[in-house]
């Protein structure tokens, strides 16, 4: 085994740079908030909801993921761009 591997992959590091889990929790749970609170407005208090509620079940998931997905994507770039322009100062010289 090679003594300059690294322990971790280049991927994972990365990942770990831009903060990737963290903005996936952060989105998962803005998701489920924002459909749940879309869920009770429109059905649960709603008197006159037409169809199953079933139906209403599967809407509030896919607004939930595709609302933690979107801002979990935006945190992210929000965390690429912050990296990158903090690199760049690091890359800048002082004297210009």
């Amino acid at each position: 085994m090679s003594q300059d591997r690294p322990d971790r992959p280049p991927t994972a590091r990365f990942l770990d740079a831009l903060e990737v889990k963290r903005n996936a929790k952060i989105g998962l749970v803005s998701g489920v908030g924002v459909a749940t609170a879309l869920f009770v407005f429109f059905v649960a208090l709603a008197p006159d909801t037409r169809g199953s509620p079933i139906y209403y079940v599967g809407l509030a998931f896919v607004v939930a993921t595709t609302l933690a997905g979107a801002v979990a994507v935006v945190l992210t770039i929000r965390s690429a761009i912050a990296l990158s322009r903090e690199l760049e100062d690091v890359d800048r010289p002082e004297d210009v």
